[in-house]
């Protein structure tokens, strides 16, 4: 057979009358576009990163799919109706549960892969000509579940029973034969190597290599012998968990970029004025202005910040029944002794800098990982003085300068971190009196708890929760790419739009 190979961006298309075989670039599906019109019998998807979006292709005739050397499949395989086998080998980053679906002459599937990480069942529903399936490889321990009716996974799930049987050899390799142990082997090999190819290049296929890393190389080492077969493995598997488990600023970095101007938001931000009832009130009960004192306003922001910090003890889970303002918040913890949390101690912040006339807002922090659910909050107080945004985090009485002594904004700290750019907490900055717990606060408490900032459209008394008012918008500022988190509401990632000055 005749073959012809075609380049298309540096990615090597080999196509003939039954076979075409596309890879290793990401952007494949627009390059079989350009192919669209040859029909073939096999198709052959190997060495991608990621692989998203295939049944777009309209690859209607193909009677054989091959998937091999996947990063993330990111994608199910729905309605292909002249597909009769396939065919899933090599190393796979990352499987997503229900692979098939809908495709009306699929006879056989064949699932022979080491796979990082998978959810806890693979689901091929809807395909009545379905008879030979056979799922073995190296599985995450949490895939418990193989079926041919995604129904069933929920009604065996108290009884763990596969409804298809399948093999992982993390948990059969002693049982199963010299020359079968000795193809493992040589496969595990191949999957080292893969990983070496694509691991520190795309941000999603390292969280899947990472989250099954630990388990991968412990069965290296138990099939090898030996711990130094899986030196690269048991390092990125280490990191992985020490990352997951303690975040950095390694989190952080992360980050895609931002974009100034791209998709603006309707909302505007505002800020209650001072001469606010409740406000009055506060500066009257208080004493708001004498704990200010005079100075310049970053000074006297300063003092406040200092005065929330040392009047209400840190505690993360201590949320008080009452209203969200200073009033009730302050009555439930520094008078009574109670303890509060950054959500509290920000709000109560923010509202007395507002209650003098310093424009401010407090910022809800949120880190990466999806299965986190840790958070920050901390304020960002506007400055004419300065004509900056100033950091403000009562939970540790805390701002930041540069090494000029400059004190610094939220975007600029976010900017530092990135960036490996020198900066200093304040030397009193302390938490629950622990002035050691300073030293790692930029590096592992803050810089994790940027990656995702959300503000209120109006900063006021009782900004959120029941109130006598109406409440602003969530605005969340996100990386470019992002955004489908669950608590992110009307995402933008233009940070101009979302730290512009106050009118």
């Amino acid at each position: 057979m005749s073959k012809k190979s075609f380049r298309f961006e540096e990615q090597e298309v080999i196509h003939g009358r039954k076979t075409i075989k596309i890879g290793y670039r990401r952007n494949v599906v627009r390059e079989f576009e350009k192919l669209r019109k040859y029909t073939y019998d096999t198709m052959i998807f190997e060495d991608i990163p990621i692989l998203k979006d295939i049944n777009t292709c309209r690859i209607d005739g193909v009677k054989t799919l091959v998937l091999k050397d996947i990063g993330i499949f990111d994608t199910g395989i729905f309605a292909m109706k002249d597909l009769e086998t396939l065919i899933v080998c090599g190393t796979i980053g990352q499987l997503r549960p229900w692979v098939v679906s809908y495709c009306d002459n699929l006879r056989t599937i064949i699932i022979e892969a080491n796979v990082f990480s998978c959810d806890t069942y693979l689901s091929f529903d809807h395909c009545p000509k379905l008879a030979h399936v056979i799922v073995r490889g190296t599985f995450p321990d949490k895939l418990i579940h193989v079926t041919d009716d995604s129904k069933t996974y929920f009604d065996n799930e108290t009884r763990l029973v596969s409804k298809i049987p399948f093999e992982n050899y993390r948990k059969s390799f002693d049982n199963i034969s010299d020359e079968k142990k000795e193809q493992v082997r040589e496969r595990l090999q191949q999957s080292s190597k893969w990983v070496t190819r694509h691991y520190g290049r795309i941000q999603e296929l390292d969280d899947a290599i990472g989250g099954g890393a630990s388990d991968m190389w412990k069965f290296i080492a138990d099939a090898f012998g030996s711990w130094t077969r899986a030196y690269k493995m048991r390092k990125i598997g280490w990191e992985y968990n020490a990352e997951k488990e303690h975040p950095s600023v390694k989190s952080l970095k992360r980050s895609a970029e931002y974009t100034p101007g791209e998709y603006p938001l309707p909302f505007r931000f505002e800020y209650a004025p001072e001469d606010t009832e409740a406000f009055q009130r506060n500066r009257r009960i208080f004493h708001l202005r004498k704990i200010a004192g005079k100075g310049d306003d970053y000074i006297r922001m300063m003092r406040l910040c200092r005065w929330i910090h040392v009047s209400i003890r840190h505690d993360g889970k201590a949320v008080p029944h009452v209203l969200y303002n200073l009033r009730s918040l302050m009555n439930a913890t520094a008078r009574v002794g109670n303890p509060g949390n950054c959500f509290v101690m920000a709000m109560c912040l923010s509202e007395a800098l507002l209650s003098i006339g310093i424009k401010a807002k407090y910022i809800k922090g949120y880190q990466l990982r999806d299965d986190s659910s840790q958070y920050h909050v901390f304020v960002a107080a506007w400055s004419k003085k300065l004509r900056k945004w100033i950091f403000l985090d009562p939970t540790y009485g805390a701002w930041i300068k540069d090494n000029s002594g400059h004190l610094l904004s939220p975007a600029e700290i976010r900017y530092n971190l990135l960036h490996d750019v020198p900066m200093h907490i304040n030397p009193e900055a302390d938490y629950n009196g622990n002035r050691e717990s300073s030293k790692t606060y930029l590096s592992h408490y803050l810089a994790p708890n940027m990656y995702y900032m959300l503000a209120n459209t109006y900063s006021q008394d009782e900004t959120e929760g029941d109130s006598y008012h109406s409440q602003g918008t969530w605005v969340t500022l996100v990386p470019k790419g992002e955004g489908n988190r669950r608590f992110i509401l009307n995402p933008t990632t233009d940070d101009e739009y979302f730290w512009q000055p106050p009118e």
